[in-house]
């Protein structure tokens, strides 16, 4: 649900930050920028908001580019985003494997043993 509708404010209406987000992580940047260039409801660290060609204002996100994994991770899930990530090292960092079950972070690894071209 937008929380601005563009009959009351003449612009594109702006998403809140719960409304069903996907944060990208810097790790999968590349695919989050052409993402986010198209849906208002992907964001990616230091993204400074904008329209999506879907008609909605997305949102600055919040967190910055070189945020610590386990200070973004409580941020993100705490909004009740959905985080996409890559990074295959996750088991082997306890403190971040903490972070997403104390914040029930909901969260897809994509497998990064295989490009994501090909």
């Amino acid at each position: 649900m937008p929380c601005a509708s563009r009959a009351l404010t003449g612009s594109a209406p702006h998403r809140r930050a719960g409304d069903g987000l996907f944060y990208i992580d810097a790790d999968l940047l590349g695919v989050a920028k052409m993402l986010a260039g198209v849906r208002s409801d992907v964001t990616y660290p230091g993204d400074p908001g904008g329209p999506g060609s879907d008609g909605f204002e997305r949102p600055p996100c919040p967190v910055r580019a070189g945020d610590k994994d386990v200070d973004w991770i409580p941020l993100v899930a705490r909004a009740g985003w959905i985080i996409i990530r890559r990074d295959r090292h996750i088991q082997h960092r306890p403190a971040e494997r903490q972070a997403l079950i104390a914040a029930q972070a909901k969260m897809f690894r994509l497998d990064a043993r295989h490009g994501l071209i090909k």
